[in-house]
């Protein structure tokens, strides 16, 4: 096998696959880089499947007339063994190599008209099979040569016209002398007749002027009048001849013979050396015609460079099917929905592109392809474009390299897409259609961040590689597309999910491109001042209100704790977990905790705020090893001025004035409502056990220390004596402080539990006591203030720090999703050269030396095992009905076709499928299907049903009213499927 050229489409496919490569850098999204995939992984199995695509397929047969003229379309049936993994074209050729005709193979054969250029006699054919890949990306090629039954290939019947006005030459147009030498006028335009009398009133010869004239002999055709005499026609000599006339020469030739045959004479020929040769039949006639020598050539061929050059596409079949078509056109239309959801579309635009799209269809198919001029409807596509850029495009929000990406490209490509859509009336225009939706998904993966994206892209996806399959093949019912289609999307699917096994979770979207959205927040009152949050009341915020959480306030009462549900607060799209910081606490009095004193920040202008590492933190200028982690946040509700981010945060993108406290948390001058976007770069220390085991006891290094100096060691006066035991207690024989914090979470799973209605202590009562000793149950912030008290208890700078913790993960997306339920405290502790390092017994975050970066593939099967494992009742029952209903079809189809077979329709089916069990071919006649039988004692039943069918089919006196004779042939049919006829 051999490539025999790209098939049209598949540059795009290749430069599409660089575009969609591009976005996901831009975004730095796993759904773009699987759609990516995707499309590498199609174009990896073009190439692998192309040596396979007909490996196992050769051309048998090729059945031909025993005669065909040259010239003239000649009806051929090509028999193919094997099949081809995609769309398959065989042409067949001379033994010169010219290419006399082709056509698509099609359950096993194909049927090519046949155009042989010149006469001669014909024994083998070459061929040459041509396939696709299951995408119909690449073309391969495989040639041979087949043995046929000799063929005489003839020439046209050529007769001259009955009648014809002629004059001798210099001779008056009416003068009667008429001789040989005269030149013979035809028609008005001077042209020589090819034969006439010989002089008025012979009617027994003619002569042909023109080959006479040519060959310089008298060339005479001699008939006689009555039945059984003979006619004898001269053949000229093919050396003095050109080609071209000699051939016209001999279809005079050929058709004065057949006359002489159809009056009942002795048709015959004289040739250049006088001999005189007898036909019998036409078929004598047609193979010593066929025979005949060539005149030469009458000019050789020019020089190769001189030749005209022909550039012919790889698909031999441009038009595609109807059922391909609409496939096309709606994996487009599902391409640019999912892009104009997620550019906030309405359902107006959305159904508009889909009208737009579903109009394409109607004039670049069929009739309306032939009826509808391409200016026509190029223009209705530009129109209909038109429309979509002006309905969804904001050319005046553009002011950053992420406004173009998600502000105006867009809406470009919607328009584009819509506009080439109403050129697609061939296979390239198909390819190319979905080649760009490729990007076009590319482009809404990377831009969406909602629950709806995985579905949207696996359907795309399905529906992608079904359209390419349906491009690639001929003559499919839509039924066979998509039984197809399906299959074969589900394995391409799977096969991509394999590639991405190796491939990590991208770092994030390049620089250029981070992201920031901040659209309609509230002005903050006093800026620099944390504002938006609750207030600090004792009342339990509502279900649901992220505000409410008072952890995002100035104060936080560790008695207050509202149910705040399951709503959404935030998407992450980030490479690895963390705590989403918010703001720490470092001044507690026993049950409120506060900032050491209220702070206000400078805000700076700028979408891009380079930030400090904050008090406590190992400078970035210090050589210590980071890892960099970009984070970007998507806001589903309003949050107040409080930007999250994993510490220690380097990088902020957005766009609002922002500033910082000493120790680190992050304000705006506005309030952050749904849909902010912003983008955080942060640097992590690679922390694992192993290091802040190495640090050893923390609080040797802050031996000496005054607790007054440092805010971090402080104690409320309200601690009890026995949370002071309980620290020493935990502590006694603890290698490090590690070990201590750690030996604490297990105390506390152990010893107390987490409840969101746990009794607040009394007025005036330590919350500390009262939850370790005396409740035992609380929520997050009495659980941090514990271990935060604790620590202190031993000399070890601690606080407590709030945001959310990174929630369940989106495995498709890569997203971390935040509910309200996730918003959270817990405590940071201090490591010298290490800096704050948080731990919670209640939250598994894991330390960011020791998170591993999942691969997309990794991702992609574990968001499949869930889906399937919420959904398995769904998918349970929808496989039962679609089966039940399939079922029910294929039933009533069955019955259908039984009732319109007729009894002795199915008594045929039946003898056939006897018959080919034995070894007959399933396309003979009856009686050829009797001959299985030939040396069997049932042949003789096999003939009386052979001939009782026949009689069914073609006696026009046949009527179905004679049961006993329909008894007697289904009795014969079962001797035939029994013992006794060998069954």
């Amino acid at each position: 096998m051999r490539p025999a050229g790209l098939a049209t489409g598949s540059t795009v496919l290749a430069l599409v696959a660089v575009a969609a490569a591009t976005i996901s850098v831009l975004t730095g999204a796993a759904p773009v880089v699987a759609v990516t995939a995707l499309v590498a992984t199609v174009a990896l199995l073009a190439v692998l499947c192309g040596p396979l695509a007909l490996r196992r397929v050769t051309v048998t047969a090729v059945e031909l007339a025993d005669v065909v003229e040259s010239g003239t379309p000649a009806a051929a049936t090509v028999r193919v063994r094997g099949r081809a993994v995609g769309s398959t074209w065989v042409t067949v050729s001379d033994g010169t190599g010219a290419a006399l005709g082709g056509a698509a193979v099609i359950d096993g054969s194909a049927s090519p008209s046949l155009v042989f250029p010149t006469r001669g006699e014909v024994s083998e054919l070459r061929w040459c099979l041509r396939a696709t890949d299951p995408f119909g990306l690449m073309w391969w090629r495989r040639r041979g040569v087949v043995a046929i039954e000799p063929i005489a290939v003839t020439v046209p019947l050529r007769r001259p016209p009955a009648t014809s006005r002629w004059e001798p030459a210099n001779h008056p147009p009416d003068s009667d002398d008429d001789h040989p030498g005269h030149r013979h006028q035809g028609g008005p335009d001077g042209d020589i007749d090819d034969v006439r009398a010989f002089h008025s009133g012979d009617a027994a010869s003619s002569i042909a002027w023109a080959a006479s004239l040519r060959s310089q002999r008298l060339l005479t055709h001699q008939r006689s009048g009555a039945p059984g005499g003979r006619t004898v026609v001269t053949v000229a000599d093919a050396k003095t001849m050109d080609p071209a006339r000699f051939d016209e020469h001999l279809g005079e030739v050929r058709a004065a013979l057949f006359d002489a045959l159809v009056a009942g004479q002795v048709a015959a020929a004289a040739t250049g050396d006088t001999s005189i040769i007898e036909f019998s039949d036409r078929q004598a006639i047609d193979r010593w015609v066929a025979a005949l020598p060539s005149a030469p050539p009458s000019a050789s061929p020019a020089p190769w460079w001189r030749r005209p050059v022909h550039l012919t596409s790889a698909d031999p079949e441009p038009r595609p099917s109807l059922p391909a078509r609409v496939l096309a056109a709606a994996t487009v239309a599902w391409s640019l929905r999912a892009l104009l959801v997620a550019i906030a579309a309405g359902m107006a635009t959305v159904l508009l592109m889909g009208a737009a799209i579903a109009v394409a269809v109607l004039l670049c198919s069929g009739r309306g392809a032939r009826v509808v001029a391409k200016p026509i409807r190029l223009l209705i596509g530009a129109a209909f474009a038109a429309v979509l850029f002006a309905a969804t495009a904001d050319l005046g929000a553009i002011s950053t390299p992420f406004d173009v990406v998600r502000g105006a490209l867009p809406q470009v490509l919607v328009a584009l897409m819509v506009l080439q859509n109403f050129e697609a009336t061939d296979r390239r225009g198909n390819r190319v259609a979905l080649a760009m939706s490729a990007m076009v998904m590319a482009y809404a993966a990377g831009l969406r961040v909602d629950a709806e994206l995985a579905m949207t892209t696996a359907a795309w996806a399905l529906m992608w590689v079904a359209s390419m399959h349906a491009l690639a093949r001929s003559g499919t019912s839509m039924g066979r597309l998509l039984l197809r289609g399906a299959t074969g999307g589900i394995a391409v699917i799977a096969a991509t999910v394999l590639v991405l096994q190796v491939v990590a979770v991208p770092d994030g979207p390049a620089r250029l491109t981070l992201p920031t959205i901040v659209d309609g927040g509230d002005a903050v009152d006093s800026p620099g001042l944390l504002q938006g949050g609750n207030s600090g009341s004792s009342d339990r915020a509502p279900g649901g209100d992220v505000g409410g959480y008072p952890g995002f306030s100035p104060t936080m009462d560790t008695s207050t704790r509202g149910p705040l549900g399951d709503t959404v607060v935030m998407r992450v799209r980030a490479t690895a977990p963390d705590f989403w910081r918010g703001q720490t606490f470092t001044t507690f009095d026993g049950q409120v905790w506060s900032n050491a004193e209220e702070v206000r920040v400078d805000l700076r202008d700028g979408r891009e705020l380079e930030l400090y590492e904050g008090i406590g933190q190992p400078s970035l200028d210090s050589g210590v090893r980071t890892d960099e982690l970009v984070q970007t946040f998507f806001l589903e509700t309003d949050v107040p001025n409080l930007v999250f981010a994993a510490p220690v945060a380097d990088l902020l993108v957005i766009d609002a004035r922002a500033g910082q406290r000493p120790d680190g948390t992050i304000l705006t001058d506005v309030t952050l409502p749904a849909g902010t976007v912003y983008t955080v770069v942060s640097h992590r220390m690679p922390v694992t056990d192993e290091l802040l085991r190495s640090v050893g006891d923390v609080s040797e290094s802050f031996a000496g220390v005054p607790a007054a100096a440092v805010p971090e060691l402080q104690l409320p006066s309200s601690t009890s004596d026995r949370t002071r035991a309980l620290a020493r207690q935990l502590a006694a024989g603890s290698p490090s402080t590690y070990d201590t914090v750690r030996r604490i979470e297990r105390w506390l799973a152990d010893n107390v539990r987490y409840d969101l209605d746990a009794p607040v202590p009394a007025d005036g009562q330590d919350a500390v006591d009262h939850f370790l000793f005396e409740s035992k149950l609380g929520f997050c912030e009495q659980i941090a203030s514990a271990t935060t008290v604790l620590l202190r208890s031993l000399g070890v700078p601690a606080r407590v720090a709030t945001g959310y913790v990174p929630g369940e993960r989106d495995d498709f997306s890569g997203m971390w999703i935040s509910r309200a339920r996730d918003a959270h405290a817990w405590v940071e502790v201090y490591f010298p050269n290490v800096g704050w390092q948080g731990f919670d017994p209640t939250a598994d975050v894991p330390l960011a030396g020791t998170s591993q970066r999942p691969s997309i593939g990794a991702g992609l099967v574990r968001a499949a095992l869930d889906g399937i494992s919420a959904a398995l009742p769904t998918v349970l029952l929808v496989a039962v009905t679609l089966s039940a209903l399939g079922g029910l079809i294929l039933l009533v189809v069955w019955v259908t076709r039984r009732a319109r077979r007729g009894r002795w329709g199915r008594l045929q089916d039946r003898f056939v499928a006897l018959a080919v069990r034995r070894g007959a071919d399933a396309d003979a006649d009856n009686t050829s299907l009797a001959d299985a039988w030939r040396d069997h004692e049932a042949f003789v039943a096999a003939c009386e049903v052979a001939a009782t069918l026949d009689a069914t089919a073609f006696d026009p006196a046949w009527h179905d009213d004679d049961d006993e004779q329909y008894r007697r042939a289904r009795a014969n049919l079962a001797a035939l499927a029994g013992p006794a006829g060998g069954g």
